[in-house]
């Protein structure tokens, strides 16, 4: 990223945050939309950092938004940008130097697992089986982490100045 700090600097990026009909590790396949745009919550979606409070607890800081997401030939695609801010650059440089990644969070899942359909409720966690199909869903937010469900290229990331 190049550039100097200051107003009217941006830094964004586009990022592929999951695969629809490729299985992870554990076992789940999210099944693709109908039609390129992704679904989502309202966009903007947030995109969070995690940091520690002053007892070592993590918790989740805003630290960028998604502007736009589309699944075109099953990636599932991401434009958005970082806010500029000590944060948000922080964050910022993980994913450019490629130790980090976004990762996605879903709602409104509606799944078959072992052959039975079933509608997630909120807050509900989901264990996965082998044979677990998302067969509908809504991206809602990302976050920055170190191990996303698929094997992700890096996020495009740059700082754009005006």
């Amino acid at each position: 990223m190049a550039g100097e700090t200051g107003t009217g600097n941006r830094i964004v990026f586009a990022a592929v945050v999951a695969f629809t009909g490729r299985r992870t590790p554990d076992g789940r396949v999210i099944e693709p939309p109908e039609g390129f745009r992704c679904p989502t919550a309202k966009l903007p979606l947030p995109v969070y950092g995690w940091e520690p409070d002053d007892h070592g607890n993590m918790f989740a800081v805003r630290v960028g938004q998604i502007d736009e997401a589309y699944v075109i030939e099953n990636r599932m695609t991401v434009f958005g940008h970082m806010d500029f801010t000590e944060l948000g650059r922080k964050y910022a440089a993980l994913l450019n130097e490629g130790s980090h990644f976004l990762e996605i969070d879903l709602d409104d899942i509606q799944y078959e697992m072992d052959g039975i359909a079933w509608t997630r409720k909120p807050g509900e966690i989901v264990t996965s089986s082998p044979d677990m199909k998302i067969t509908s869903w809504r991206l809602a937010a990302a976050h920055i982490g170190t191990s996303p469900s698929w094997d992700l290229p890096p996020v495009q990331i740059e700082e754009l100045n005006s």
